[in-house]
């Protein structure tokens, strides 16, 4: 009896041995996926600086699902700049709409100007101005004059004239060369001059081409014009056009 009762300690301890073995493996398996589970915010914001784009959407999209404000607004913000990149706008919007909402001003700068971008390319010009202008109060710099560029661009196609004048004057007062090139272009859209002002009054309707010529002048547009239209009413008015 005694060498039985040896024999079935000794497959008792290998089992347990073996059933550590398993436990350790699993353990060791745990520990190679932490990393992906513990991924920071800034690890995220560097794998989207550096264009892994589909890397940094995966992450910020995981990271959306568990941190609390303003973090999680961040993290929609990298997922939807993410996505957006990847072509994927549908996407875009569903992250970035919710980050346009968070009290962080930069986040939602940011994310408002690319829902612009985005409703713009779309043809949906009523919901680009709204946030492109949202985007225009609170960023600063560079993507400040973005925002009002691309704000003007919907205005245009709103025909709201004198708006976009001044949008595209406010882009190109503050923004970097290349934007200012932009600006030239689009205030010389084919087909289209912008009105930037309405006078029953001719001498009025001069002074004002006068004021702006200056403006019209630096940013190598072609001068102001005053031309004379009928109102709706049959009023005669004297209008103020650039282009």
């Amino acid at each position: 009896l005694t060498p039985s009762l040896k024999f079935s300690n000794a497959i008792c301890l290998a089992c347990f041995m073996f059933a550590a073995l398993l436990t350790g493996c699993e353990t060791n398996q745990k520990a190679d996926d932490a990393p992906d589970s513990q991924v920071t915010l800034a690890e995220v914001v560097a794998n989207y600086n550096a264009k892994r784009y589909t890397l940094a959407y995966s992450q910020a999209d995981g990271l959306s699902r568990t941190l609390l404000p303003p973090e999680k607004e961040k993290a929609n913000l990298i997922a939807g700049m993410s996505t957006y990149h990847l072509k994927n706008t549908n996407s875009a919007v569903l992250h970035l709409t919710p980050a346009s909402r968070s009290k962080d001003r930069e986040t939602a700068g940011k994310a408002s100007a690319t829902l612009g971008i985005i409703y713009n390319k779309r043809g949906e010009y009523e919901l680009a101005a709204r946030y492109l202008l949202s985007a225009y109060i609170k960023l600063d710099g560079n993507e400040k004059c973005r925002a009002a560029y691309q704000l003007g661009i919907a205005q245009q196609r709103l025909g709201q004239w004198d708006k976009a004048t001044k949008s595209l004057f406010q882009a190109a007062s503050c923004g970097d060369s290349l934007l200012k090139e932009e600006v030239k272009k689009q205030m010389k859209v084919s087909g289209y001059s912008l009105q930037v002002g309405a006078y029953s009054d001719r001498e009025n309707a001069r002074k004002w081409a006068s004021q702006i010529a200056a403006k019209t002048k630096k940013y190598g547009m072609s001068s102001a014009t005053v031309t004379m239209g009928i109102s709706p009413k049959g009023q005669v008015l004297y209008l103020v056009r650039v282009g």
